[in-house]
């Protein structure tokens, strides 16, 4: 074991740390080497706790690692115990600050089992060894587990190919989908509410842009969607149908090397969710997002008042839940105004997007939904309308509530309606 007065083998430790950084991306969870940190303990966890084949080779190589279930869990043991010796916490070692730093270590041990690939069940079991090892100032068992779930989700996420910058990972949940504050009384057509479970999913914080579309358009036989003459660039694109957007949606994923998510023959399109490329979310993914994660909120920036300075919409409706305001009459740039929680912008207003799902007017079961897709074929014989959600620009408030739903023709193109991209976690 090196020594903490041999700077050779200091150094040889070190690198080793650096490596893990680059690597798994330690980074992000700002894990910085402590002034106090011991040598001699760390190479233990790298040498004997770790073992030398877990700690020095495999941590290169996650790969080989998903084929080595015992292994796997004692990594994740590891990256616990390394995140304790590199998070530079407060050296006072109150009772918060070691709280905290059990926390971080929970999360970090979890984003490296998601990162290759394992189960959450192992991942959990991994945390519940980790559990019995720990002193009596530990945090309660659902805090550790929430933090070690977060740290999954990012690192599940992480072995998405291609890097998804502008989307927003959504932690998925169980949620009453549809009317739960009485929307209904301003006379829009809103679901009855049932129970939703939906999985993590991808959803880009913004909506489509005319440069994206048109960079599409441009490679394709396409042509460019209208503007109005109200501009191009990162205003969301308009006039595009729902076929318009599963074709784009095909188009960016193999320009980027994913996996298509659509098989699509004329009037019918099918789709593979188990895909890593793009799609169009389903309209309860669309709805989970626009509410937070499920919250009971009702306009998609997470407020419960339409205010024209945060939303783009018609504010000039009589509705209890309106300020009256700036009326722009034309699409907003796509970054601009005030985004939820989640970071996802113009969830209500600006324009409607489309969902993946056939539009039907009802729900004839009862029970939990697990993932709905809404129906595998048109509903109603010869009409081909799919859902659209949000509102658009020229909205009243009462029909941009995040319950609120409408629906097209899959082939119309309106300029209130645009689209945004969906992606299936792995």
């Amino acid at each position: 074991m090196p020594k903490e007065g041999d700077s050779h083998e200091y150094a040889k430790v070190m690198k080793v740390f650096e490596d893990i950084r680059e690597t798994i991306g330690l980074t992000q969870y700002n894990l910085t080497v402590s002034p106090s940190y011991n040598v001699t303990s760390v190479s233990y966890i790298l040498e004997s706790k770790g073992k030398e084949i877990v700690g020095r080779y495999l941590l290169f190589n996650p790969t080989y690692v998903k084929g080595l279930k015992e292994d796997t869990v004692l990594y994740g043991m590891m990256s616990h115990e390394l995140a304790h010796h590199l998070y530079d916490h407060s050296l006072n070692n109150d009772t918060t600050s070691c709280l905290q730093d059990e926390l971080i270590a929970d999360e970090y041990a979890g984003y490296v089992l998601g990162h290759l690939c394992t189960s959450k069940t192992t991942s959990l079991s991994c945390l519940n060894i980790v559990k019995e090892e720990s002193n009596a100032e530990s945090p309660d068992s659902q805090s550790r587990e929430t933090h070690m779930n977060i740290g999954w989700l990012k690192g599940k996420a992480s072995c998405l190919s291609g890097s998804p910058e502008e989307m927003v990972l959504v932690e998925g949940g169980r949620f009453t989908m549809g009317d739960e504050l009485e929307q209904g009384a301003c006379g829009e057509e809103s679901e009855i509410p049932h129970e939703v479970y939906v999985s993590s999913f991808y959803l880009s914080k913004y909506e489509v842009c005319f440069s994206e579309d048109d960079a599409f358009c441009d490679s394709t036989i396409y042509s460019r969607a209208s503007d109005k003459v109200w501009g191009r660039g990162d205003r969301p694109v308009i006039n595009v149908s729902w076929h318009n957007a599963v074709t784009y949606c095909n188009w960016l994923s193999e320009k980027e090397g994913l996996q298509a998510c659509y098989e699509i023959n004329s009037n019918i399109a099918f789709c593979d969710f188990t895909q890593n490329g793009y799609r169009l979310p389903t309209e309860a993914e669309w709805e989970y997002a626009a509410r937070e994660g499920g919250k009971r909120i009702r306009f998609g920036n997470g407020k419960n008042t339409a205010n024209p300075s945060e939303m783009n919409f018609f504010p000039l409706g009589d509705c209890p839940y309106n300020i009256i305001g700036n009326y722009r009459k034309q699409t907003a740039p796509v970054n601009t105004l005030t985004p939820n929680r989640l970071g996802l912008y113009h969830m209500s207003g600006n324009v409607a997007e489309w969902c993946w799902d056939w539009y039907k007017p009802d729900y004839d079961e009862k029970g939990v939904y697990d993932n709905p897709k809404g129906p595998t074929r048109p509903p109603m014989s010869g009409r081909y309308y799919r859902i659209v959600r949000g509102g658009h620009w020229g909205t009243p408030a009462q029909y941009l509530q995040v319950t609120s739903r409408a629906n097209h023709g899959m082939f119309t193109r309106f300029h209130g309606t645009g689209f945004r991209l969906c992606r299936s976690l792995p």
